[in-house]
């Protein structure tokens, strides 16, 4: 995996292996009733403190949901 994030880099440029800082407030703001907000993760990776701080702050605790789903080959 590291080989084609190298190549990638090497040859498309950083933009297309970082992911770039986004506002949770920006997220939501996208968000609609038929366009949830859905965190794909990678290893390493865990937004739920910052997710539920903000969920947290905008009087939102009790209107989330959540879940996790694994698949191994």
């Amino acid at each position: 995996m590291f080989g084609i994030t190298d190549f990638v880099h090497e040859n498309l440029g950083a933009a297309f292996v970082e992911s770039p800082n986004v506002a949770l407030q920006t997220l939501y703001d996208d968000m609609t009733k038929v366009s949830p907000l859905v965190f794909v993760l990678s290893t390493g990776s865990d937004p739920m403190g910052a997710f539920l701080r903000f969920a947290r702050e905008t009087g939102n605790s009790d209107k989330y949901v959540t879940g996790s789903c694994s698949t191994f080959f």
